[in-house]
Protein backbone atom coordinates (compact mmCIF):
# COMPACT_ATOMS: atom_id res chain seq x y z
CA UNK A 1 0.00 0.00 0.00
CA UNK A 2 1.35 3.46 -0.95
CA UNK A 3 0.03 6.52 0.64
CA UNK A 4 -0.10 10.26 -0.42
CA UNK A 5 -1.52 13.37 1.23
CA UNK A 6 -1.96 15.69 -2.39
CA UNK A 7 -3.41 18.90 -2.01
CA UNK A 8 -5.61 18.91 1.37
CA UNK A 9 -6.55 15.30 -0.25
CA UNK A 10 -5.44 11.44 0.96
CA UNK A 11 -4.45 9.35 -1.99
CA UNK A 12 -4.70 5.76 -0.94
CA UNK A 13 -3.01 3.13 -3.68
CA UNK A 14 -2.71 -0.81 -3.44
CA UNK A 15 -2.69 -3.56 -6.32
CA UNK A 16 -4.87 -6.23 -6.60
CA UNK A 17 -3.29 -9.32 -8.48
CA UNK A 18 -5.59 -10.61 -11.26
CA UNK A 19 -4.76 -14.34 -11.55
CA UNK A 20 -7.24 -14.38 -14.70
CA UNK A 21 -5.16 -11.69 -16.37
CA UNK A 22 -1.85 -13.10 -14.47
CA UNK A 23 -1.07 -9.02 -13.69
CA UNK A 24 -1.19 -6.55 -11.06
CA UNK A 25 -4.35 -3.84 -11.07
CA UNK A 26 -3.89 -0.70 -9.65
CA UNK A 27 -6.85 0.39 -7.16
CA UNK A 28 -7.09 4.33 -5.86
CA UNK A 29 -8.93 5.36 -2.75
CA UNK A 30 -8.92 9.17 -2.39
CA UNK A 31 -10.70 10.72 0.65
CA UNK A 32 -10.84 14.52 1.48
CA UNK A 33 -12.71 16.98 4.11
CA UNK A 34 -14.32 16.35 7.55
CA UNK A 35 -17.55 15.66 9.12
CA UNK A 36 -20.08 16.60 7.90
CA UNK A 37 -18.37 17.25 4.13
CA UNK A 38 -16.20 14.69 4.02
CA UNK A 39 -15.98 13.41 0.42
CA UNK A 40 -14.54 10.14 -0.86
CA UNK A 41 -13.90 8.66 -4.57
CA UNK A 42 -12.44 5.15 -5.91
CA UNK A 43 -10.75 4.66 -9.06
CA UNK A 44 -10.57 1.04 -10.06
CA UNK A 45 -10.91 1.02 -13.62
CA UNK A 46 -7.72 0.55 -15.19
CA UNK A 47 -6.80 -1.53 -18.39
CA UNK A 48 -3.33 -1.90 -17.97
CA UNK A 49 -1.79 -4.58 -15.81
CA UNK A 50 1.18 -4.18 -13.89
CA UNK A 51 4.01 -6.55 -13.36
CA UNK A 52 4.59 -5.95 -9.87
CA UNK A 53 2.18 -5.00 -6.53
CA UNK A 54 4.95 -1.71 -6.23
CA UNK A 55 4.26 -0.76 -10.39
CA UNK A 56 0.58 -0.79 -9.53
CA UNK A 57 1.13 1.29 -6.48
CA UNK A 58 2.81 3.83 -7.99
CA UNK A 59 0.58 4.07 -10.99
CA UNK A 60 -2.19 4.55 -8.63
CA UNK A 61 -0.72 7.51 -6.95
CA UNK A 62 0.31 9.39 -10.30
CA UNK A 63 -3.24 8.37 -11.34
CA UNK A 64 -4.70 10.15 -8.13
CA UNK A 65 -2.66 13.22 -8.87
CA UNK A 66 -4.05 13.44 -11.93
CA UNK A 67 -7.39 13.27 -10.41
CA UNK A 68 -7.18 15.86 -8.14
CA UNK A 69 -5.17 18.03 -10.36
CA UNK A 70 -8.03 17.89 -12.91
CA UNK A 71 -10.99 17.85 -10.13
CA UNK A 72 -9.39 21.58 -8.51
CA UNK A 73 -9.36 22.76 -12.42
CA UNK A 74 -12.88 21.95 -12.98
CA UNK A 75 -11.79 18.90 -16.11
CA UNK A 76 -12.38 15.69 -16.44
CA UNK A 77 -9.04 13.86 -16.07
CA UNK A 78 -7.60 12.88 -19.79
CA UNK A 79 -9.66 16.10 -21.07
Amino acid sequence: MAALRYKSILIIATGQYDKTKGGWLPIVDLSWGTDPHRGAHVITDFSRLCQTKVEAENIGIETGKAWVDARLTGKEPGE
